[in-house]
């Protein structure tokens, strides 16, 4: 077997917070970290191994409805020196929108390509079904009714096979 030289890692983490009754926080964290000294195109030097992108999001979402009420962004490290800077409030354009079936989507038409940061959009995008997880269960944690918490199941509708219209889980909730 041939030996593996570590180049590259990118670290996605999030977590998901009940704030009040009516408020959940998803806050989102992107890491890229260089392994080896690289040259940085959007700088035009090389630069040494470490933290190329890293990139913190929080989303406030508003519950049951799983609504965007707040958007904010911190821009920790990031390459080209001040330009990437510029885009960073493109986040607050997510503001109002659901966080249900086509989030990935919308998200990619408010904020993708020349519209916002390609790393902020795809860590947004992974956030999406952290949220769908956390209202469930802190549906769950608020529900007297052990069985079936109270939460808007449609999200589930057609995410995955598990989850399929007209397959075994949905066909369970319809009964």
């Amino acid at each position: 077997m041939d030996k593996k030289i570590p180049v590259h890692s990118r670290d996605i983490s999030i977590h998901i917070f009940s704030i009040d009754d009516g408020t959940l926080l998803a806050e989102g964290s992107l890491r890229d970290n260089r392994k080896l000294p690289s040259y940085s195109t959007a700088g035009g030097r090389y630069i040494d191994p470490g933290d190329i992108h890293h990139i913190v999001v929080r989303l406030y979402v508003s519950v049951p409805d799983n609504v965007i009420a707040r958007a904010e962004a911190d821009m920790v490290a990031v390459p080209g020196g001040g330009i990437c800077l510029e885009i960073k409030d493109s986040i607050k354009n997510l503001v109002g929108i659901s966080v249900r079936q086509g989030f990935a989507k919308k998200v990619l038409d408010i904020m993708g390509g020349v519209k916002g940061c390609l790393h902020m959009t795809n860590l947004v995008i992974a956030m999406g079904s952290a949220i769908v997880q956390g209202q469930y269960l802190r549906a769950e944690k608020n529900s007297p009714d052990t069985d079936m918490p109270e939460v808007d199941t449609s999200v589930l509708k057609n995410s995955c096979w598990l989850w399929r219209e007209n397959g075994p889980h949905i066909e369970k909730l319809k009964s």
